[in-house]
C-alpha cells in the first residue's frame, strides 16, 4: 500500500512543494510489519528570458527524508532510516540547449557489514535517481524515459557532483552529454579473516567518475531515436577483495575493469 498527498505554492518565476508518503509492505509471508514514512520537500526559482538575449537561469532543489521500521515474525525489529538531497543550476543558453551543474548526497546510518554495524538500514533513499548517468546509476534517462541497462548500480551512502548539458545541431538533431563523479560518504569495510584474529579493513571512498554522450534524431513527426554511450572509470572503493590461501596472511585486493554501456532507444509516438 502507498499512500501520498503534496502540496504545492507556486509563482509566475518559480515555486515550493512539500510531499508526505506512508508505504506498507507485507509482501513477505516472513515479515509481520513493514512501513515508511517519506517527507519530499522541493524548491524552483528561474530568473531572464530568451527574448532579452540573456537566456534562463534557474536552480531547483529537492529533499527526501524517510523513516521506517522492519518487523519478522519472531518479533525481531529493524529501524530504517534514509536522506538524500539534490540540487542544481541550470542556464538554458538557447531554446532546447542548456547546461547544468548538479550535486547530491545520499546517506542513512552506519554499514550494516562493518564493525559496528548498529540496527538501521540504509535502504530507503536513493536520490541516484535524479542522475542520468548511465552506468553508474544501471539506467539512463533519455527524452522518453528510463531505460535499464547493465552497469555499476552503485551503493547508497554517497554523493556525486556533474556537468550535464544539451546542444541542438539543428531543429532535428539533439547533442547530449554528461561528466560526473561519485565518492562513498562513508568507507564500507571488507571482512578479513586471517588465523588468528579476523579483522574489518576499510575500503576506499573513491567510487569514479563517467562520462556520457549521445543522441537524438526527429526522424519523422512521430518517431525518433536515441542513442547513449557511457564509460565509467571505476575507483578503489569497488575494488574486489581475495583471501589468501594462507590463513595467517591478509588477502590482496584486485582492481575491477572500467565499466561501459550503450542504450538504443528507437520510440514511436501516438
Amino acid at each position: 500500500d502507498s499512500f501520498c498527498i503534496q502540496g504545492t505554492y507556486q509563482w509566475d518565476t518559480g515555486g515550493f512543494g512539500l510531499g508526505v508518503a506512508y508505504t506498507r509492505d507485507m509482501s513477505d509471508p516472513n515479515v509481520s510489519k513493514d512501513y515508511s514514512l517519506f517527507l519530499n520537500p522541493a524548491f524552483y526559482q528561474s530568473w531572464g528570458s530568451f527574448d532579452g538575449g540573456s537566456g534562463v537561469f534557474s536552480v531547483h532543489f529537492e529533499g527526501m527524508f524517510g523513516w521506517g521500521e522492519t518487523t519478522d515474525k519472531d518479533d525481531n525489529t529493524q529501524d530504517k532510516v534514509g536522506y538524500g538531497l539534490y540540487g542544481d543550476a541550470v542556464y538554458e543558453y538557447i531554446e532546447g540547449g542548456s547546461i547544468t551543474l548538479a550535486g547530491w548526497y545520499v546517506d542513512g546510518d552506519k554499514d550494516p557489514n562493518g564493525p559496528d554495524p548498529g540496527t538501521k538500514s540504509r535502504t530507503l533513499v536513493n536520490m541516484g535517481n535524479f542522475a542520468p548517468f548511465l552506468v553508474a546509476y544501471n539506467g539512463t534517462t533519455l527524452g522518453n524515459g528510463v531505460y535499464s541497462n547493465s552497469g555499476n548500480d552503485i551503493p547508497l551512502g554517497h554523493w556525486g557532483m556533474g556537468i550535464l548539458g544539451n546542444h541542438p545541431i539543428n531543429p532535428q538533431i539533439l547533442f547530449n552529454y554528461g561528466v560526473g563523479y561519485f565518492q562513498l560518504a562513508n568507507p564500507s569495510y571488507e571482512l578479513v579473516i586471517t588465523d588468528p584474529g579476523n579483522t574489518y579493513k576499510a575500503r576506499k571512498k573513491d567510487l569514479g567518475w563517467e562520462i556520457d554522450v549521445g543522441f537524438s534524431f526527429e526522424l519523422m513527426e512521430n518517431l525518433s531515436f536515441e542513442t547513449q554511450f557511457g564509460y565509467m572509470f571505476n575507483g578503489r572503493a569497488l575494488d574486489n577483495y581475495t583471501p589468501n590461501a594462507d590463513p595467517t596472511k591478509e588477502g590482496t585486493w584486485i582492481d575491477i575493469d572500467d565499466t561501459f554501456a550503450w542504450a538504443n532507444v528507437l520510440a514511436f509516438s501516438f
